[in-house]
C-alpha cells in the first residue's frame, strides 16, 4: 500500500512540476513578453505571481514588481484553474513555480514538499491533501 501510495504522490510532484516548466517556456519562448507592459517591473531580481486558465490566459497579481492586476496573455480573463510565479532577475525569468492554489512569495523556493509515509498513504486516500508546489528551473 506504501509502494503505491508513494508512487502516486510523487506522479503528482512531476505533473506539478511539468506546469512550472510549461510557465517557464510560456515566459521564455516569447508568448509573453514581460517588457511590453510598462507597469510590470523587471529591474533587479522581482517576483510576479498571478493566475491562468490552461495556460490559455496569465494575469499577473498586484505586488512589489506590479502596479495593479494585469491580464498578460489571453483575450479575457477566465476563470483560474492554477497559479504561477516567475523569478527574474534583470529581465530574464530564472525559476518558475506552480500550483493549484494561490501562492506567497515566502512560499517560492527550490525544495519540493516531503510526506511521511503515513501522510503518503492518507494523500493516496484522498484523505489528506497536501498542497503541493511545482518547481522548474533550466
Amino acid at each position: 500500500m506504501y509502494a503505491i501510495s508513494e508512487h502516486s504522490v510523487k506522479g503528482k510532484i512531476a505533473l506539478i512540476n511539468s506546469s512550472a516548466m510549461h510557465h517557464y517556456k510560456s515566459f521564455t519562448n516569447g508568448l509573453i513578453e514581460l517588457d511590453n507592459y510598462p507597469d510590470i517591473n523587471v529591474d533587479g531580481e522581482n517576483y510576479i505571481l498571478g493566475e491562468c486558465r490552461d495556460c490559455f490566459y496569465y494575469s499577473a497579481y498586484k505586488g512589489d514588481s506590479v502596479k495593479s492586476d494585469i491580464l498578460i496573455y489571453g483575450a479575457e480573463k477566465e476563470k483560474a484553474n492554477g497559479y504561477w510565479a516567475v523569478k527574474i532577475i534583470d529581465g530574464e525569468v530564472k525559476e518558475t513555480w506552480a500550483s493549484n492554489y494561490p501562492l506567497k512569495k515566502e512560499q517560492l523556493t527550490e525544495k519540493q514538499i516531503s510526506l511521511n509515509p503515513l501522510e503518503t498513504i492518507l494523500t493516496s486516500l484522498k484523505i489528506y491533501k497536501p498542497q503541493f508546489i511545482g518547481y522548474y528551473k533550466e
